[in-house]
């Protein structure tokens, strides 16, 4: 049915004698015994989900000159930069959200998190390589520098973009 996660969502909430609502689903509790502590993992999502859109976004300001004449490099940078901005939404409902979390927002933001960071890595790691085919060619041997440094933030926003999700890897979800 086209609106059944609408209506589990709804269902999830009753009505209080005080006229608000409380919800009463499905909780995800995060096991701070099994796995890392939450304030300093969520420092580190910051840090890294963060890192790796600064870093997408210094390499889109590069003149490199694939990123001003190819659209096989343009895409998979547009693309990964979506992804990294998709994994910095993830972490900050991952923050904002006190444990246990409530199961809507685990299925809807939370846990495609470590999805979210690997297809960033997949893109980033994709415009690298689309800017190799252009150097190999349609490129007229200028730039050389420009094209090594964005080779080079994408390598580095596709290495921060894995530690996140490894970092992701390592959290224990206990459903309650």
């Amino acid at each position: 049915m086209l609106f059944s996660n609408y209506w589990k969502k709804v269902n999830s909430y009753k009505e209080t004698a005080g006229g608000g609502y409380s919800y009463t689903g499905i909780r995800y509790h995060w096991d701070e015994e099994a796995g890392p502590q939450r304030k300093s993992a969520l420092k580190l999502f910051w840090i890294l989900s963060v890192g790796a859109l600064a870093l997408n976004i210094i390499a889109g300001c590069m003149p490199a000159p694939g990123m001003m004449n190819a659209w096989y490099v343009i895409v998979p940078y547009a693309i990964g930069i979506i992804c990294a901005v998709l994994t910095i939404f993830s972490v900050y409902n991952l923050a904002n959200e006190h444990d246990p979390v409530r199961g809507n927002v685990y299925t809807s933001s939370i846990s495609p998190l470590g999805a979210r960071a690997r297809a960033g890595t997949v893109f980033s790691i994709a415009s690298a390589a689309a800017e190799v085919i252009f150097m190999i060619i349609g490129w007229d041997r200028s730039g050389i520098v420009w094209i090594i440094l964005f080779m080079a933030l994408q390598i580095a926003s596709a290495y921060l973009q894995i530690r996140t999700t490894r970092l992701y890897k390592t959290i224990i979800w206990v459903k309650s």
